[in-house]
């Protein structure tokens, strides 16, 4: 495994008041066109069944301004927005492993959203698994869901997840993704990195594998959960991945696709 260096100390938490390092910050985002229903999310929604207070994990590299044919996906900033209308996002925090991107600084405009964010900045190379466990040890709340950097979510979000974990169980949802074209399709069900469990049965678990290669760590987690609770796994339209170009999946990596999860198989 690669040498890990050790996590920067450097840890912003809370809305923009709450930090003077960032109090004067200006945001700095490329801006979005002018808010407007999204065609995509179902109409119907649910209520919040329980005050129980989520903790939304992301690690991430460069989402902020990903290239596409002549322009850029804000791809970050669209995740964030959408969470930030959110019926429930009083009762969310969102903890962002950053590996230090550089085609935004998030400190410049992460607190001017009205959420709760709780941003940790993490020196060496990208791991998503690396990131979602640095996440996790952050969070003060009992429900994690683990996710992308790329997700929309609309208002049925965190009362499945809270309705799901309330029972005892894990969710594992399989997402809508938009195509280049805005149609919509259903992930592949062979793909478990979206998923929610208590903070309990994740200190349980043996975390998420920090592969330095894109791919595997999410089946590995999944057995591993699955060896302590039962799963919700099922189509779920409230969870949207943006389009971006294939390539990006793989550019932050060290290894190539799937090295350290094949290296994972073998050692079993």
């Amino acid at each position: 495994m690669a040498h890990r260096p050790r996590d920067r100390p450097v840890k912003f938490t809370g809305l923009r008041g709450d930090n003077p390092e960032i109090k004067n910050k200006k945001l700095e985002v490329t801006k979005s066109e002018p808010e407007k229903k999204d065609k995509h999310f179902p109409k119907e929604d649910i209520k919040n069944p329980l005050e129980i207070k989520s903790s939304i994990c992301v690690s991430l590299k460069n989402r902020c301004k990903v290239k596409h044919a002549e322009g850029f996906l804000n791809l970050f900033p669209e995740s964030l927005k959408s969470l930030a209308g959110l019926r429930d996002k009083d009762n969310i925090e969102v903890v962002i492993a950053d590996f230090m991107s550089d085609d935004s600084v998030l400190e410049d405009w992460v607190f001017d959203l009205g959420l709760n964010v709780n941003l940790v900045k993490v020196e060496g190379n990208f791991s998503r698994g690396r990131g979602l466990n640095i996440a996790a040890a952050n969070a003060n709340y009992t429900n994690l869901l683990f996710t992308d950097a790329d997700l929309l979510y609309d208002n049925t979000v965190i009362p499945k997840l809270t309705e799901v974990l309330s029972s005892g169980k894990s969710w594992f949802p399989i997402i809508h993704y938009i195509g280049n074209n805005g149609q919509l399709y259903w992930m592949s069900q062979n793909g478990q990195g979206i998923c929610g469990v208590t903070k309990e049965v994740f200190e349980k678990s043996k975390k998420w594998p920090e592969f330095y290669s894109y791919g595997g760590e999410d089946h590995n987690f999944y057995y591993d959960i699955r060896s302590q609770t039962m799963e919700v796994r099922e189509k779920f339209e409230g969870l949207q991945h943006q389009f971006h170009p294939n390539g990006c999946r793989y550019e932050h990596y060290i290894k190539p696709h799937a090295t350290c999860y094949n290296e994972s198989k073998r050692k079993k």
